[in-house]
Order: structure tokens, then C-alpha cells, then sequence
């Protein structure tokens, strides 16, 4: 889910990932997380930058991804 303005702060973003994470909702968490750590926007280093990773491969190891190949490809 992707933000604008205030929210593309990287600590804005690592907030609301760990927040997601508590709630359990993991998909969004490493939505966030990864935004956060991609952001330009007050970056995140050091500790701060290495604790978020570290959430996110928790959050990662809560999810799975899923990839089809329709044949044929008009299929739905």
C-alpha cells in the first residue's frame, strides 16, 4: 500500500510496519517495512536500519507468495 507526502518518511513507514506487525498483520507489516527501508525520505541507518531488518525478516517468515502461470494466458 503505497503513501504520499508525511508517509513516505522512512521512520513514518517503520512505524506503522512494526505497528502492523504486533497486530499481526503480516502481510502489511512487510509492505511497510520494505518501503521504509527503499525510502530517500530520512533514511533510516545504523541500529535503527538493522532492527528493522531483522523485523522484517520475522514479519517474512509469516507470509508466502504465491506465483501462477495462466495457459493459457487470457485465462482468469
Amino acid at each position: 500500500m503505497p503513501l504520499v507526502g508525511l508517509f513516505r518518511r522512512a521512520r513514518t513507514l517503520r512505524g506503522l510496519g512494526i505497528t502492523e506487525f504486533e497486530l499481526r498483520n503480516y502481510g502489511d507489516s512487510v509492505s511497510f517495512l520494505e518501503q521504509a527501508l527503499a525510502s530517500n525520505v530520512k533514511r533510516l541507518e545504523g541500529p535503527l536500519r538493522a532492527e528493522t531488518e531483522a523485523v522484517l525478516a520475522r514479519a517474512r517468515g509469516y507470509v508466502g507468495e504465491v506465483h501462477l502461470v495462466l495457459k493459457p494466458s487470457a485465462a482468469t
